[in-house]
């Protein structure tokens, strides 16, 4: 991914920067010094700040809406409520997924 990052933007000169969470495999050695070596700025999210990702505040509302005191028998509802959710994420639920 730093590679393609880096042949992309060769040509315009322009500094890139990367923002990552926290995951080990980002933060390892090889990573951070290839960084370093093709000049792309690694800034890397604050720990335990699931309000900057977006995608866990996705998923703890997927979690939420669909499953809260409810129990599926069968897999195939479990599986439906979730997709019902996420296909109502932009209107029935368009001003909860904003605050």
């Amino acid at each position: 991914l730093l590679r393609q990052r880096d042949e992309s933007h060769q040509a315009d000169g322009k500094p890139i920067s990367i923002v990552l969470d926290n995951a080990s495999y980002q933060r390892c050695k090889k990573v951070t010094e290839l960084a370093k070596e093709l000049k792309i700025e690694l800034v890397f999210l604050t720990p335990y700040r699931p309000h900057l990702n977006w995608i866990e505040r996705l998923w703890r509302f997927g979690r939420s809406e669909p499953f809260y005191c409810r129990y599926y028998e069968k897999f195939v509802d479990f599986k439906k409520a979730l997709q019902n959710c996420l296909e109502n994420l932009g209107s029935k639920y368009d001003k909860r997924m904003k605050t």
